[in-house]
């Protein structure tokens, strides 16, 4: 930015104090621009409110939301391939998808903190802002620097981190309510259409009625709660004492993420935990803590350490020559350390390390 743009930066951040921005953010902006590759699930709530009568709006539409559901990697999709059951096997893989990648996100230890409509239709998570990063599974509160509560009521409406894939399920099951509903009122008004277009219409609300019941574990918190807290579980070697303790914590989180009250009450203590933090946006500092009974079962890694002091170099940069060259520094100091963290795991699992390890 030009060197009289202080008026701009104040305009974006009134009343806060400059100085403590890094110098990226008082010297740098930047627009990052995706390929168009993929659809949000309101790309389709949009098209189903903006509906046009006749077969050609309904093949284009549901040709698109099946080969969207799909992902990239899928083969491409032909209009003999969008079926009402197809239409619906596909969007439970898409939602199994999404939870997939949050199982990774949380065993590599990444928090994206922004869940609202950051998430394509086929299940990747998608977001402009730089993640909290602790480099390893990580179960607690994230926090403004010095707010930090001792404790939280499992009534709250905080989340955790590790059960933020519920901000995501929520969205999920409110798109899927809309859209049977909407199939079901244009297959018997679209007066428009033609009797087999309103035929398909309904046949793809019941296939998604069919496809996910009042059983399936999205809609029953319960079951959600037990297939979270396996996931969460297994990462952690925690007691059995611990796990019943997170196996609570979950099922509270899964109630109040489905707008259901929460069968349990109680309240949950905090430890603070000692972790380099880069700010996620600017002027955000954040702190953490974790329940007193994963005291010593999570944490930051080394690796996550790493990443974070080589993200801070890359914002105390205040010219555009000198971040690009930060950025690729942290990129491979990030990746050494992949490398490094790949060497144990296989010298972990081996009698005696490899030659190429270089330890005894």
């Amino acid at each position: 930015m030009p060197p009289d743009a202080g008026g701009y930066i104040e305009s974006l951040f009134p009343g806060q104090d400059l100085s403590q921005f890094a110098p990226a953010d008082r010297r740098l902006q930047a627009l990052t621009v995706k390929g168009a590759g993929f659809a949000r699930l309101s790309n389709f709530a949009w098209a189903f409110s903006q509906w046009r009568c006749g077969a050609p709006f309904l093949v284009e539409l549901l040709l698109r939301m099946t080969r969207y559901l799909g992902g990239p990697s899928q083969p491409e999709v032909r209009p003999g391939d969008v079926t009402p059951a197809a239409l619906a096997e596909r969007m439970e893989r898409a939602i199994e998808r999404l939870v997939h990648n949050f199982e990774r996100f949380f065993q590599t230890g990444v928090y994206w903190g922004s869940f609202h409509n950051n998430f394509t239709a086929d299940g990747r998570f998608l977001d402009l802002e730089t993640p909290i990063v602790f480099g390893g599974p990580f179960i607690g509160i994230i926090a403004s620097s010095g707010k930090l509560p001792e404790s939280v009521d499992l009534a709250d409406s905080r989340v955790f981190v590790g059960c933020e894939v519920l901000h995501c399920l929520r969205q999920v099951r409110t798109f899927l309510a809309f859209l049977i509903d909407r199939l079901e009122w244009l297959g018997q008004n679209d007066s428009g259409g033609g009797e087999l277009e309103q035929r398909f219409l309904l046949d793809t609300a019941e296939a998604l009625r069919v496809r996910f019941p009042r059983s399936h574990w999205l809609h029953d918190a319960g079951a959600l709660g037990e297939k979270l807290t396996a996931t969460l579980a297994s990462a952690l070697a925690l007691s059995p004492g611990a796990t019943a303790e997170l196996s609570a914590l979950v099922e509270a989180q899964c109630h109040l993420m489905l707008n259901v009250k929460p069968r349990r009450a109680g309240m949950v203590r905090l430890v603070p935990v000692e972790a380099l933090m880069a700010n996620p946006e600017p002027a955000f500092s954040v702190t953490a803590g974790v329940p007193r009974f994963l005291e010593g079962s999570v944490g930051q890694t080394r690796a996550g350490r790493a990443f974070n002091a080589a993200l801070g170099q890359v914002d105390g940069a205040d010219d555009v020559a000198t971040a690009l060259r930060r950025v690729r520094e942290a990129e491979a100091t990030i990746r050494g350390f992949a490398r490094e963290q790949r060497q144990w795991q296989v010298c972990s699992a081996a009698a005696s390390c490899p030659p190429e390890c270089g330890r005894s």
